[in-house]
């Protein structure tokens, strides 16, 4: 039985408008997708390992990965990376064992 581990989950897609695509020459169909990653613990996202994503071509399906991205579309997915936020949930792990320290420490101290 494996109690925990790592996963990622859909974040955002954003589309850009204004760059042209290099392997189809369509302006206007890149999208940006993005995905965070965390690590669980019985299931329950503890905290966030980061942000990842790739950027796909929705005319030829083209995906580009960040390593091996063209100068323009670098750029613009990097402005949209530092733009988009992890969400909350992903940190309810450690919500939950906050909340129980501070009920504990209050707990004793009565």
């Amino acid at each position: 039985m494996i109690i925990y581990g790592w996963r990622s989950s859909h974040i955002k897609t954003l589309q850009s408008k204004n760059i042209t695509c290099p392997n189809c020459h369509e302006k206007g169909g890149i999208e940006n997708s993005f995905y965070g990653k965390y690590f669980h613990f019985f299931w329950i996202p503890t905290f966030s390992l980061g942000k990842k994503g790739a950027s796909r071509c929705v005319k030829c399906n083209h995906i580009y990965e960040p390593k091996h991205m063209p100068e323009n579309i670098d750029r613009q997915f990097r402005e949209m990376k530092s733009e988009v936020r992890l969400p909350f949930w992903h940190f309810s792990g450690l919500i939950i064992i906050a909340f129980l320290s501070i009920a504990i420490a209050f707990s004793s101290t009565i």
